[in-house]
């Protein structure tokens, strides 16, 4: 995922064998694709220029659950974001969190997650919004995105 630096939009990208880390500048160039609902960037790693230098980290922005994935409000999919709720539900890579801001919960991608909540528990975490399997989502960059 990349983010604008002022925070007005971000966006998925597919790009095998890349070497972009967390904090570098970038442009690139690709094509305009879809992957589960969600528009992304389809690009090969020898179209991304790293800038290299310090570069700001974006802070997540705390919003309530309904309002992942753009279905209220407006378009956040693909900003750095800041959810939180109960952990009731799990499915075969992601769990659901709870903030009673929806009914059907938050889908929360822990395939890259070395462990997850326990039942029950209530969590704050950051994550890029996005979308999974058509629903609103937030995909984790870390075990250390997830709180108790």
């Amino acid at each position: 995922m990349i983010e604008n630096m002022d925070r007005s939009a971000g966006i998925r990208v597919n790009a095998p064998g890349h070497s972009v880390k967390v904090g570098d500048k970038v442009s690139l160039t690709g094509t305009l694709d879809e992957v589960g609902g969600e528009k992304c960037i389809s690009t090969q790693s020898a179209n991304i220029v790293i800038f290299p230098g310090q570069y700001p980290l974006p802070q997540p922005l705390m919003i309530p659950n309904c309002q992942v994935g753009s279905s209220v409000g407006l378009c956040n999919t693909g900003l750095l974001v800041k959810v939180c709720g109960r952990v009731k539900e799990y499915g075969s890579g992601y769990f659901v969190i709870y903030d009673g801001s929806t009914e059907a919960g938050l889908r929360v991608i822990s395939s890259s997650l070395s462990s997850v909540p326990a039942p029950g528990s209530f969590v704050t975490l950051a994550g890029v919004s996005t979308r999974s399997a058509g629903l609103p989502a937030v995909w984790p960059r870390a075990q250390a995105d997830i709180l108790p």
